[in-house]
């Protein structure tokens, strides 16, 4: 029998950078693809210090990150240690070859890769996550950016009427948040006219009360078969969604500023919530930013 075999029946003992750790193999080989699992696996002669514990030169205080995400299948940081820590830890995962670490951490969105509004791949993922309608590998393109093509509700009319099912997000100040649609916008002759869209939902990603993530449905209609909710067609909005009775997210009000907007659940979507605090902390709010994505025609 190895000394790996003889030292590991119930539990290593780790020296990681000069900061020990005790945890099981079962842990250290959770992620089949990892390094820490082809170190562990016992294919390879691994020798022990003189203390019985097994070296590895890496960041000691990180490490433990690496090791409760592994015991956990979750990060667990709060988010100021994470921003402060996230390029690290990052190179850490990165060495370790844990490609869900490497996922929620990595700086750089495989999608979504045209905004500045999704900025990290956890946030793509979950996005990704909500919109079962397509694979999740399917390319989006950006068709409108305010602080790009304009704050007129004309201009995101020219560049999104017609193109269907599309993605909208919003940055207001630290919040992010907006909705998908599967059905075309068109500038309507009359002054609001709302569609109902069974696939359509709201979402919330960063909200000033630290909620996590959350996906908002479409409220039923009295008929089985169909929702109330849907986009909001106006041509003196941006993207809007809501219903016949006002609108859940409205945008580019030109009436107001244009870079006015509101929320208010419960119109057409989140009757049971009635909380616009849960995406930006108040019923108005003024758009630092917004994108509408949609798949190459």
């Amino acid at each position: 029998m190895s000394s790996f075999e003889k030292s590991t029946k119930k539990t290593v003992k780790l020296n990681v950078g000069g900061v020990y750790f005790k945890t099981s193999l079962l842990t250290l080989t959770k992620d089949p693809d990892s390094m820490l699992a082809a170190m562990f696996s016992g294919r390879f002669e691994e020798d022990l210090d003189e203390d019985g514990s097994f070296f590895i030169d890496r960041d000691g205080d990180l490490f433990r990150y690496i090791l409760n995400y592994l015991r956990n299948g979750e990060l667990l940081c709060c988010e100021e240690t994470l921003n402060r820590i996230k390029r690290q830890l990052f190179a850490e995962a990165q060495f370790f070859n844990l490609e869900g670490l490497i996922d929620k951490l990595s700086p750089v969105p495989k999608i979504f890769t045209e905004s500045s509004i999704i900025t990290s791949r956890d946030e793509e993922n979950t996005l990704l996550s909500w919109i079962t309608d397509f694979p999740s590998d399917t390319r989006w393109h950006l068709l409108y950016k305010a602080t790009r093509d304009g704050w007129n509700p004309e201009n995101f009319h020219e560049k999104c009427d017609g193109k269907c099912p599309t993605l909208v997000v919003i940055k207001s100040d630290d919040n992010v948040f907006g909705g998908y649609a599967e059905k075309p916008w068109f500038t309507p002759s009359e002054r609001y006219n709302c569609i109902p869209c069974p696939s359509s939902f709201l979402f919330s990603l960063h909200n000033p009360k630290g909620f996590a993530p959350k996906k908002i449905y479409p409220d039923p209609s009295k008929d089985e078969d169909l929702v109330v909710g849907g986009i909001a067609c106006g041509s003196s909005l941006g993207p809007a969604f809501g219903s016949k009775g006002g609108s859940d997210i409205a945008t580019l009000h030109i009436e107001k500023n244009r870079r006015f907007g509101w929320t208010t659940f419960g119109s057409g979507f989140g009757a049971s919530l009635k909380n616009e605090y849960l995406v930006v902390g108040r019923r108005e709010f003024l758009t630092t930013d917004l994108e509408v994505f949609g798949l190459p025609q």
